[in-house]
């Protein structure tokens, strides 16, 4: 085989010329081939020398277009490239030129006169994202592609003179950026890595700073990737903003950076920041103040990109640009599949507007008090200038109010705000990069200057007043579970909730919960909060703390989901938007009809697309009166609301002690009619599930790994038959109703003996390698007596966690062990278990199953918990007749041996308008029949049934695709986090061979495991299992147990107890000084404590290895 050469830029240019001529041949194309660096002569000894060149004609006689082709980390939209690129083609008389720097590839035309460069532009293709010219191997197949379609396009724009649309100028600058990002990055990340392993206090500064964004710094390639963009990102908001304001503010000078080649990056900062100095004393901190991310070292070789860069800027008038178009450049800069990775969390449109609409209006003071890039503030200017045409900038600005706890989307929300009008003096948006629950309402905030390096520190002070409007996302998309990241962020929001509501919210409650508790505390009385959030408040447990706090201090306006679209594409997780108006009126609160809105359609079918702001809003107004308009039940082909009586919440959440306990409201935003329907008739027939059985979770083991076994692991180990019993895992192992241990993948250690009781057997070395791995220190295993000790979890009946599309309810007659992944039921003596099995498996059940789950989870599975289930309705058989239990157990022991299909193989229908009973499968019909007879249901109220089953999950399962899957970021690398630290704590030592060096010494046998030292009128001794050895001193069964640690079986022992005591003391010292590195590393690198423990479980196992 003969190898490729090595990739680099010439031999890259090759590749390319060679394709070209390819393509042109096999298709035939209008062009005479291409070629490689002619000679282009300039006066008398000058020649210029394009990288290829593209003909017109076959015989080769005149170039339609050069082409310079450069390695990723060149711009292809730098001036002097693009001027040096149009000479070639000027000389050649070639009517275009092409700069290509492999990602970015840009057509441009030569005899534009009198014309900026950017205009010139005629065709622009982001062919990739490497960083290296070295990786085009990999990418050749998309490289050959994209040459296709440009030699296609060219051979349109050259011969046939298609004129292409004009592209707006936001777009061509907006493009021009970005490729600048993908270039100016490439270099800044690999600084960043230099310096991050060989400056201690930079990675230590650079870790924390990872920690402060919530997030964790692993040492790949995308670590550095993402701080290298960020910074880029900043730099160039910071020259576009700066000339933006120079237009304003004509005595800023214009920046110059002098040329000469021994400007270093040091003195290449001090002279921009110097410039950017000046624009603070025009209050712009959030925008040209400097923190960690502004002082990285730039490499010394970009210096020249960036001050080109920095030159080009200034040929813009920016006073010619509009404040629209220098807006949507901010705006859009960053692209959308990038701004997860940057700390930014995209807010649909559709959806602030209609937050924005019921919450804000002429005269709002308005807060978001997690306002990210500011698209929320920025919205809420847009709806005050429409409500009231007279309104300026500075009084708008005014009224708006932004916190976030991180920089960079500090600095974009101001940017965002301030651009809308530079024209006015007085331009300082309110925004506050600070921690929201660290702020009061009406306590002044100092906000200090001292950050930007070189100026004179200055304080001045904002306060946030009791406001008419607070809006927001807030931050559950980015961590859904806090505590992971912040240890005792819960215990201070549980505190400041307590403090300001009254209760102690539970600790099971998301961060989103505490944004409604506290932005109440900053509302007047009428004041409104519009929030888009997960809508797990509406069905679980510890969502009636915020049910209780709505109905107790607002009325609630509405509650919005919809059907048919998912409205995030970052989080696994379904939303809705809740509108609340505060109240202080206890009568006017009961009375108020909360609306419960499902939207049907998607949002773009109720609010127009379009750029007229006037439009727009009056299109919200429309979908907001359709809304209010309705005070009864209304359902459409768009639409369903469903008005209910705020005091009717309260009574149906009120316990038999008449304390609020909480109600699954999701049923008023996705139940059909027929579902009220047969809870009036079924009104005493049903009782609550947790009346008939006793509901358990699966076991849990804490180390599943361990636990479960395969046939494989089974005689790898020859673990005894006693000791393992058949278990299921998942719903997929089983097709029927009922289990069959045959058909099961896994068997459970079970495991009760005492450890001395198994001496001699093969499960002991089994649970011994266990404790090698580190298992029984898990969290959960060290909380039993014995670790390995499992509970007994084998119920009659068995409800999975989550349901798909399938309604299986499985029939536990052979007692097979369960996974956590399901819960048990156990039945009262007295009940009749298969007839009470064949309840739950009509689909009365799955109705109810449906409406009762939590269809909180983006990927479309329904969420159905314990606590989910012990309320739901079943059919109380003390209720029934002898010959109905009688044709249920019929009917049950004809269905339960055949596999299950999904429920549109067994309706016989994908969508409701397929469904009619004679499609139904016949064994199905008949149990369903008996269940709708002891209902009274009519045919059509039993055809509804079905519908309803068939909607309900298709609606599921469509709204999980509504999002385009994508790539996600990549997930938490422990091996590599482990690699990382490890190099940091240096060369491991072994014990006992890196301390006795050659020392004389004796060998001694112990089994494996875990060593224990103890002491007793005899002596010292150590216990190794049932071994137990007699030691002649203290130092000796250290020695032994530190072996043991080190997975040693046969130990060498120096004869000297000198020596042993020295070894013993040397070791104990660097054991201290390891754990103490360990823990260092962990607390200032990892955030999320789950993540925080594996990873230091796994330096510990890899050190004793």
């Amino acid at each position: 085989m003969v190898s490729r050469k090595a990739i680099n830029e010439r031999v890259f240019q090759g590749r390319v010329l060679t394709w070209i001529n390819e393509i042109i041949e096999k298709k035939d194309l209008s062009l005479g081939g291409a070629d490689q660096e002619i000679s282009i002569k300039k006066g008398e000894k000058e020649y210029r020398f394009p990288d290829l060149v593209i003909y017109e004609d076959k015989e080769r006689t005149k170039v339609a277009a050069p082409i310079e082709i450069k390695p990723p980390e060149y711009n292809g939209y730098a001036l002097n490239l693009v001027n040096k690129a149009r000479e070639k083609a000027d000389l050649l008389g070639a009517p275009y030129f092409a700069t290509w720097n492999v990602n970015h590839f840009v057509l441009w035309e030569t005899f534009k006169k009198g014309t900026h460069p950017l205009d010139r532009r005629r065709w622009f293709y982001k062919v990739a994202d490497l960083k290296n010219i070295k990786e085009v191997d990999r990418i050749e197949e998309a490289i050959k592609k994209f040459l296709e379609k440009f030699l296609d396009t060219f051979v349109e724009i050259y011969y046939v003179e298609k004129k292409l649309p004009a592209l707006p100028l936001d777009r061509m600058f907006i493009d021009m950026l970005r490729a600048r990002v993908d270039t100016f990055y490439i270099p800044i990340s690999e600084k960043i890595k230099e310096e991050f392993y060989k400056n201690k206090r930079f990675s230590e500064q650079l870790v924390k700073w990872f920690v402060e964004q919530s997030w964790i710094f692993q040492g790949i390639e995308e670590d550095f990737d993402r701080i290298a963009k960020q910074y880029t990102h900043l730099f160039i908001n910071k020259i576009l903003f700066y000339y933006a304001l120079k237009a304003k503010y004509p005595h800023l000078p214009v920046i110059k950076i002098p040329t000469h080649a021994s400007l270093r990056e040091g003195q290449f900062k001090r002279m921009l920041q110097s410039y950017f100095d000046e624009c603070l004393d025009i209050d712009y901190q959030t925008v040209f103040s400097t923190d960690f991310i502004d002082n990285i070292t730039l490499p010394n070789e970009l210096i020249d990109q960036l001050r080109d860069f920095i030159e080009e800027m200034s040929l813009y008038d920016f006073s010619e640009i509009g404040y629209d178009i220098l807006g949507s450049v901010f705006e859009n800069l960053i692209p959308k599949e990038e701004r997860h990775k940057l700390g930014q969390y995209f807010t649909n449109s559709y959806i602030v507007d209609i937050i924005v609409g019921f919450c804000v209006n002429g005269n709002s003071k308005v807060l978001d008090p997690s306002c990210g890039a500011g698209t929320f503030l920025s919205r809420a200017y847009e709806r005050k200038k429409f409500l009231i045409d007279i309104k300026n900038h500075k009084d708008i600005l005014e009224d708006l109010y932004g916190v976030d706890i991180a920089k960079f989307p500090s600095h974009l929300s101001t940017i965002n705000l301030v651009i809308k009008d530079l024209s006015e003096r007085e331009n300082y948006p309110k925004i506050l990069n600070k921690d929201f629950f660290d702020i009061k309402p009406k306590t002044p905030i100092a906000i200090s200057t001292s950050l930007a390096q070189g100026l004179d520190k200055r304080t001045f002070e904002i306060e946030i007043p009791y406001l008419d409007a607070v809006i927001t996302n807030p931050p559950y998309t980015r961590q859904e579970e806090m505590e992971d990241y912040f240890e005792g962020l819960k215990e201070k929001l549980q505190n400041i909730a307590k403090k300001e509501c009254g209760f102690r919210v539970s600790k099971r409650s998301s961060i989103y919960s505490y944004f409604f508790f506290h932005c109440a505390k900053f509302l007047k009385n009428n004041g409104r909060l519009g929030l888009i959030t997960s809508n797990s408040w509406l069905d679980v447990d510890y969502g009636k703390y915020l049910q209780e706090f709505f109905l107790q201090n607002f009325k609630i306006l509405a509650i919005i989901e919809s059907k048919v679209e998912r409205w995030f594409e970052d989080a696994d997780i379904n939303t809705a938007i809740t509108i609340l108006e505060k109240c202080n009126n206890e009568k006017e609160r009961e009375y108020n009809l909360v609306k419960f809105v499902q939207l049907k359609k998607p949002l773009k079918e109720f609010i127009k697309a379009t750029d007229n702001e006037n439009a727009r809003w009056e299109s919200i107004g429309e979908f907001i009166g359709l809304i209010k308009g309705h005070n009864e039940y209304y359902e459409d082909d768009r639409i369903r609301i469903y008005p209910k009586k705020q005091l009717d919440l309260w009574e149906e959440g009120l316990d038999e002690n008449r304390e609020y306990s909480g109600s699954k409201w999701g049923k008023y935003l996705r139940a059909p009619n027929i579902f009220f329907k047969i809870l009036e008739k079924g009104k005493d027939l049903f009782v609550p599930l947790k009346e008939v059985a006793e509901v358990k979770f699966g076991i849990k083991t804490g180390a599943n790994e361990f636990f479960y076994l395969t046939e494989e692991d089974i005689k790898q180990w020859n673990i005894e038959p006693e000791f393992l019993k058949p278990v299921i895992k998942s719903p997929r192992e089983c097709e029927s109703i009922l289990i069959n241990p045959n058909n099961l993948k896994y068997k459970i250690l079970m495991v009760h003996k005492e450890r001395e009781d198994l001496e001699g057997t093969n499960v002991l070395k089994y649970i011994e390698w266990g404790e090698e791995q580190g298992f029984h220190e898990r969290v959960t295993c060290k909380s039993r007596k014995k670790w390995y000790d499992l509970v007994e979890r084998n119920g009659i009946i068995l409800w999975s966690r989550t349901h798909n599309v399938h309604h299986r309810i499985f029939y536990n007659d052979f007692k097979v062990f369960i996974a956590d992944t399901f819960s048990e039921f156990n039945l009262k003596k007295e009940i009749n278990s298969k007839v009470m099995c064949a309840i739950f498996n009509s689909y009365i059940t799955a109705l109810f199953k449906e409406i009762g789950g939590r269809n909180v989870f983006g990927q479309g599975a329904l969420g159905s918990l314990g606590t989910d289930i012990i309320s739901l309705p079943v059919l109380n058989l003390a209720k029934l007749s002898k010959s109905q239990i009688q044709k249920l157990e019929s009917a049950f022991t004809k269905l339960c041996n055949r596999p299950i299909g999904s429920v549109f193989e067994e309706i016989g229908a994908n969508n409701p308008n397929e469904v009619s009973l004679d499609k139904v499968k016949p064994d199905r019909l008949e149990l369903d029949n008996i269940v709708f007879d002891i209902l009274g249901l009519t045919a059509n109220e039993r055809l509804e049934v079905y519908k309803a089953v068939v909607d309900l999950v298709r609606s599921r399962i469509d709204k999980a695709k509504s999002i385009d899957k994508k790539k996600s970021i990549k997930g938490i690398d422990l091996n590599t986090l482990v690699e990382v630290m490890l190099k940091e704590i240096g060369k491991i030592k072994k014990f006992p061979e890196d301390y006795i060096g050659k020392s004389e010494v004796e060998i001694i046998k112990v089994p494996k495991g875990k060593a224990e030292v103890f002491s007793d009128i005899h002596g010292f001794h150590i216990k190794i299992g049932n071994k137990e050895l007699i030691c002649k001193s203290p130092y000796e069964a250290k020695y032994i147990q530190y072996a043991t640690m080190n997975k040693k079986t046969s130990i060498k022992i120096p004869k000297y107890e000198k020596i042993i005591k020295k070894v013993v003391e040397e070791y104990s010292l660097y054991l201290d000084k390891v754990k103490n590195e360990i823990n260092g590393l962990l607390q200032y690198r990892i955030p999320d404590s789950k993540i925080k423990e594996k990873v230091k479980n796994e330096l510990w196992r890899y050190i004793f290895a």
